[in-house]
């Protein structure tokens, strides 16, 4: 569903971003942030492309009588 390496990025950059004394925490800081990104995406109602495609394809096609 998600890039793993698009969000272990996006973890380490607001890592990154965090001044030194809260970095100096060590690498539990970006796992607990790399957690909460994973939390938050998973409630997202995302469908893919091919999924949408095939059910537009699906509720718009001609009725056979």
């Amino acid at each position: 569903m998600f890039d793993p390496k698009k969000l272990e990025q996006i973890a380490k950059q607001i890592h990154e971003s965090m001044p030194k004394p809260v970095r100096d925490l060590g690498n539990d800081v970006e796992q607990k942030v790399r957690e909460v990104i994973q939390s938050q995406l998973a409630k997202l109602d995302v469908v893919s492309v091919k999924s949408l495609t095939s059910k537009l394809r699906y509720c718009f096609a001609p009725v056979r009588s």
